[in-house]
Formats: structure tokens, C-alpha cells, sequence
């Protein structure tokens, strides 16, 4: 580490990754990569091969689309992988140990977007020869003259590759090695689909690292709260208190590194990688995931094709395998691929947990094409004349949006107004958790005049009736207000 300990005079800027190309073994004018060609060049204790050029890495959860998505490119001979676990993920990235970096990372970086040269210089040696553990292991497939048992490459095989879910921890590494010649596909799917319980280890330990432990306890602190209103709905009897407080959590987290992640792939990015909705591919069984942004609805197989033919030009594939990979037919005849996977994506209808994932997940959801619309949640919205179940305002309103869920049967518990509550204020703690809003003040907004010198002019009007209006009502003549002593007249 502490021969090291010169990369951090090297920065590389994320804004520049796109300045290089080519393999790891470029020279050090190259900013775009100037950590790696540091360690290549002045670090030959490191004994790191030569790096492969063009990679794709397909990263990101896509709730088992993953695999499918790795053998349909695989059987296309759109791109090669090599050897993999039960899943589908890299035993190259595996069995390296550098899965095991991303806790770290995370830990320090407390974002997606960091430097590679400014990770404590401890962590980025030992980052660096996981790395270079990797870089070995794919040698040893990708070129058959290294070994026995590499993979016979087809002349047709446009670009190689692997997938490892927590390979999008890694990409301002991907981006620092390869340049712009590496592809990212990123996986995503709703996190409104994600199942109840059963919350991996190191998922939360990914969870804590990238919080950090005060806004880890914040959170829960304030998912416990959310959870003191959820408990009374009927709907939640049968729910455990911490599956549904893991699930609000990994939502939150879902939203927060998303955004991250997919502003940069929709900008900076956007010739060199892509986000790919697991749905498009899957095609559940649910309305609202085959419309897109705009509402329409496409037809069978198009969504599918769609997304394909955008990831068959982002990988810049010879003629012949592009056309065939973004065919109608090719797709139809591989589509059983992904949709056998559908039981996965299936989501809580009429539950009161969905609309508060919309509400911490909107601004994400939105980015990527995800319909925010809470009433394609609730099979049947009751009317304003029909009781609406627990926690009504004095008014007899909703009290929360999520409580139209609330079965007509369910005996409410109706809380006293306090003194000072002022209308719009429903003491929800989600509403200031992950999103501000000035709810009091956006509903005075409503009925307030334009700030213009013809409402203020009419304003002044307006209070100038009102005095003459209050010293009419408030003199007295004989007993009777002045005002109806001038109506009587």
C-alpha cells in the first residue's frame, strides 16, 4: 500500500472517463484511466495481464432477468461469457474476492459516483489486485491459447463479457480501466414487486455501509413511525413490523442509488451504457408495466423488441447479428426465456405498503419510465359518500391517501384534532423523510392571487371594504349596528 500511495496525485475525474480507449496498457496521457495505467506502469509487482478490450458487463438487480438476459446474448453469439455460478454471474468477478471489495467501497464512498484515487490508499491496493485476480481468471477463457479449456471463439461473436449483480458498484472502476469501450447494461425492475421478508445479509450490510450508521438509524427511526399508522390497517395484520421496515428501507436505497446511477447513464453516459427494465423483457401479467412513459400501451412482444434493439446498437454488434438480434421472430422464439420468470414481479394490490413506495421511489420510478399512478394499485376506489375506514380528519376525509385501501368493514379508531392543527398538515413522517414539501403553504397557494400590482392593487381594495365593512357592523346607533340602520333606510 504504500508503494501505492502515489495514484492519488493522478486523479480521473469521472467527467473525463470518456477521454481514453482501448485496453489498460495505454500510455499515462490517457486521463480517462490514469489509475490503472499508474498500477500497470509503475507497479509491475503487481504482475497484472494484459486487459481486454470492449467489455459488456450487465450489472444491477433484475429480480432473475439476469441470467435469461446472459444466455439469450450468449445463444445469439451476440456476446461470449465465461465461466459462471447457478445464477449466471461471473466466477471471474466471484472468485476473485472482488464482490467481497464492493462493502468497502461503499463504506467510504457513501455514493456510486466516486474516484478510484480517493479511496483510502489501503483499499485501493487491495482493490487493485482483486482486480488484477479478475483480469487473470478472464484471460484464461477469453483467449484459448492460454489454456485447454478456453472457449473456441466464433467469428461471429460480437463482444464478450459477464454479469454480476454487483458489478454497478464498480463502474467508475469499469470506466477508469476500460474507457469508453466498455458497455454497462443496468438491470433494474420495481421495487414495488420486491417480496416481504427474507432480506439477504449482505444486501443490508450494503444498505448500512451506504447510509452510514446515523442515517441508518434515522431511517429506521422513522420507518417504525410509518409502520404505527400501517399496523392499523387490516390489510397488515398478518405482516411482520421488521419485513415491512426492511422493505420501506431497501426501497429507499433502491431510489437513492438508482438515481444515481441512472442520471448518469441517461447523460454523461448515454453512448456507452444502458438501463434495462427487467419488466420489458419479463412482461408481467400487469397492465401498467406495458405502457410507457407517455401511457401507451405497446403490443405483445414490442416492448421487448424495443428495449432489444436499443442494447443491439449501444454494442455496436457486426450487420448480421445486429439484424437478427433485434428481429421481431428472434425475439418471439426466445421471449419464453424471460417470461417463464413473471410469479416474480407481482405486486401487493390494495396494499397500503405500495403507496408508500411510490412516495419515497417517485422521482426514480419517474426516470426510468415507471408509472407513479396510485390508482393502478387499488382494484376498487370507494366514493367520497361511502365511509372511507380509520383515521378521518374532523372533516371526515382522508387523513392519509394510502387509507382508501381500508376494507368498508374495518371498525375506524377516529382521533381528536388537536387545537393547533392547521389544514394539510397529516403529521406523516415519510412526507418529510425522503421528500420536503411545504404542504400548508402549497395549499394556501391555491386560492392566493398572482404577485402582481393588479392583485395587490385589488387586495388593498378588498381590505379597504373590509374596515369599511367592520366599522359599518361595529358602530352602534340607537342600539343597531350602523350597517342596519343604512339597509333599513
Amino acid at each position: 500500500a504504500g508503494a501505492f500511495r502515489g495514484a492519488s496525485a493522478r486523479r480521473a475525474p469521472l467527467q473525463a472517463m470518456d477521454a481514453g480507449a482501448g485496453s489498460a496498457g495505454g500510455t499515462a496521457s490517457r486521463p480517462a484511466r490514469r489509475w490503472m495505467t499508474h498500477l500497470l506502469r509503475d507497479h509491475p509487482e503487481m504482475r497484472c495481464t494484459q486487459i481486454p478490450s470492449k467489455p459488456v458487463i450487465v450489472g444491477g438487480d433484475g429480480g432473475g432477468a439476469g441470467k435469461p438476459l446472459m444466455e439469450f446474448l450468449r445463444d445469439s453469439n451476440a456476446v461470449t461469457f465465461g465461466p459462471t455460478d447457478k445464477d449466471g454471474n461471473s466466477d471471474a468477478e466471484r472468485l476473485s474476492g472482488l464482490d467481497d471489495m464492493v462493502v468497502d467501497v461503499m463504506a467510504f464512498s457513501k455514493r456510486l459516483l466516486y474516484e478510484p484515487d480517493d479511496l483510502p490508499m489501503d483499499l485501493q491496493a487491495d482493490l487493485a489486485k482483486h482486480l488484477c485476480d479478475m483480469f487473470a481468471r478472464q484471460e484464461k477463457w477469453l483467449h484459448p491459447g492460454l489454456t485447454m479449456n478456453g472457449i473456441q471463439h466464433d467469428q461471429e461473436v460480437g463482444r464478450w463479457g459477464w454479469k454480476d449483480p454487483l458489478a454497478m458498484y464498480l463502474v467508475p472502476i469499469w470506466r477508469d480501466v476500460y474507457g469508453p469501450s466498455v458497455t454497462y447494461v443496468h438491470l433494474v425492475r420495481d421495487p414495488r414487486t420486491l417480496p416481504l421478508g427474507n432480506l439477504h445479509d449482505k444486501e443490508r450490510d450494503l444498505q448500512k455501509a451506504y447510509f452510514g450508521q446515523e442515517r441508518w438509524e434515522q431511517l429506521t427511526a422513522k420507518f417504525e413511525s410509518e409502520w404505527a399508522h400501517l399496523s392499523q390497517h387490516q390489510s397488515m395484520t398478518s405482516v411482520k413490523k421488521d419485513d415491512v421496515i426492511d422493505l420501506l428501507r431497501t426501497t429507499a436505497y433502491w431510489t437513492s442509488i438508482n438515481f444515481e446511477l441512472g442520471a448518469l447513464i441517461k447523460g454523461p453516459l448515454k453512448n456507452y451504457a444502458t438501463v434495462l427494465r427487467a419488466e420489458d423483457l419479463v412482461q408481467p401479467d400487469m397492465d401498467h408495466f406495458r405502457r410507457d412513459a407517455t401511457g401507451k400501451k405497446p403490443e405483445k412482444y414490442q416492448a421487448a423488441q424495443k428495449v432489444m434493439q436499443e442494447l443491439t446498437t449501444l454494442l455496436k454488434l457486426p450487420a448480421k447479428l445486429s439484424n437478427t438480434l433485434g428481429s421481431h421472430e428472434h425475439m418471439k422464439q426466445n421471449l419464453r426465456r424471460f417470461t417463464i420468470h413473471r410469479e416474480k414481479f407481482v405486486y401487493r394490490t390494495d396494499s397500503p405498503i405500495i403507496e408508500v413506495q411510490t412516495r419515497i421511489a417517485e422521482k426514480t420510478l419517474e426516470l426510468f419510465g415507471y408509472s407513479t399512478d396510485a390508482a393502478l394499485f387499488v382494484s376498487r376506489h370507494p366514493s367520497s359518500s361511502e365511509p372511507h375506514g380509520h383515521r378521518l380528519t374532523p372533516e371526515g376525509e382522508y387523513m392519509h391517501e394510502e387509507h382508501r385501501y381500508t376494507p368498508d368493514d374495518f371498525e375506524p379508531t377516529i382521533e381528536p384534532a388537536s387545537e393547533g392543527d392547521l389544514p394539510g398538515i397529516t403529521n406523516h413522517v415519510l412526507g418529510a423523510q425522503l421528500k420536503y414539501t411545504d404542504r400548508v403553504e402549497l395549499e394556501r397557494a391555491k386560492t392566493r392571487a398572482p404577485d402582481t400590482e393588479q392583485s395587490r392593487a385589488v387586495e388593498a381594495q378588498l381590505m379597504e371594504a373590509k374596515k369599511k365593512t367592520f366599522l359599518l357592523e361595529t358602530t352602534k346607533i340607537d342600539g343597531k349596528s350602523l350597517k342596519d340602520v343604512i339597509d333599513h333606510l
